[in-house]
């Protein structure tokens, strides 16, 4: 994801395992393949750290999401 672009905006999670160093504490509370809004970033020397407007207050490395480029669709299961 570009985590240089400060405007919130939709992202895709594109995994949720804890195994990523420095961003897995929360990850597990993530769906794979779901829209969530980013309201901001955290840029650090190692890693970077998203925070989600779904989670208040969590924090969860920028690896585990995607740009959307179509905001609007969401994929239904099995797609």
């Amino acid at each position: 994801m570009n985590i240089f672009n400060k405007e919130p905006r939709k992202i895709r999670c594109i995994r949720n395992d804890k195994e990523v160093l420095g961003g897995g504490l929360f990850a597990d509370r993530l769906t794979v393949g779901k829209l969530y809004t980013f309201e901001y970033a955290d840029i650090g020397g190692f890693s970077t750290m998203v925070v989600l407007k779904e989670f208040p207050g969590m924090h969860f490395n920028s690896v585990l999401f995607e740009e959307v480029e179509c905001p609007d669709f969401e994929p239904k299961e099995g797609d």
